[in-house]
């Protein structure tokens, strides 16, 4: 059985944002070899795409070709200038660009969050 661990983040007063990434690696750095993934978040429209971080270029932000992608947006809502979701993924490795996320913690692992950084509206 997966453990599942649940993240939230909240965004305020970004009223020119349209994107917010979320992203797990096992560096302080957003690209890593081997690729990450992150979960990317539409706030107009209230959807969310995972894509695989190959390198800091827009042409390089490709949807995950893993269709059973670890991250998962569970919650998501916006309310004035305060938008906030949740997101759920397994402690374990899932896919290929997965974090393994240890209990007690073995290595650290980061969690980034960058609005309007990741990729321009598809």
């Amino acid at each position: 059985m997966s453990i599942q661990s649940k993240v939230k983040a909240t965004l305020t007063n970004l009223p020119s944002a349209t994107l917010f990434g979320l992203y797990f690696a096992p560096t302080p750095n957003m690209i890593n070899s081997p690729t990450n993934n992150t979960i990317v978040y539409n706030i107009a429209y209230h959807t969310a795409i995972t894509v695989d971080l190959v390198k800091a270029a827009l042409d390089s932000v490709v949807t995950s070709a893993n269709p059973s992608a670890s991250c998962k947006l569970v919650y998501a809502s916006t309310i004035g200038d305060t938008t906030n979701y949740v997101v759920e993924r397994s402690l374990e490795a899932t896919t290929a660009t997965d974090v393994v996320i240890t209990v007690p913690a073995t290595r650290p692992v980061r969690a980034g969050i960058h609005p309007e950084r990741l990729c321009a509206e598809r």
